[in-house]
């Protein structure tokens, strides 16, 4: 979506170490489809980041992820569900530790 956008500079965030080591090649995830197209995609002319952010620093986006297990759609918000406010006050605050690694792209 970002690509067909026109979007060349992305940065995909994720909680998910297992995944993130698959795209990363240092796990063996050769039989799963979407790590398959995400490598692919990796071979595009663009600045493609991939970081591993932990639950601590990633909770709206664990939010938004668990609200969407029920749907096949794509889902665009004018406006964050009154369940995120509190969550997006909290990540404003900076009041978090964060963990990360990052590997990037060119």
């Amino acid at each position: 979506m970002a690509w067909d956008m026109g979007m060349r500079r992305v940065i995909v965030e994720t909680d998910s170490k297992i995944a993130f080591q698959c795209i990363e090649e240092v796990q063996t995830c050769s039989r799963n489809t979407v790590i398959r197209e995400i490598r692919e995609m990796k071979k595009r002319p663009w600045k493609l980041e991939f970081k591993l952010i932990y639950c601590e620093a990633n909770r709206c986006a664990d939010w938004l992820a668990r609200s969407s297990v029920d749907t096949e759609e794509f889902c665009f918000m004018d406006l964050p569900h009154e369940e995120l406010i509190p969550l997006l006050t909290e990540d404003l605050s900076e009041n978090f530790v964060t963990r990360s690694i990052e590997l990037c792209y060119s």
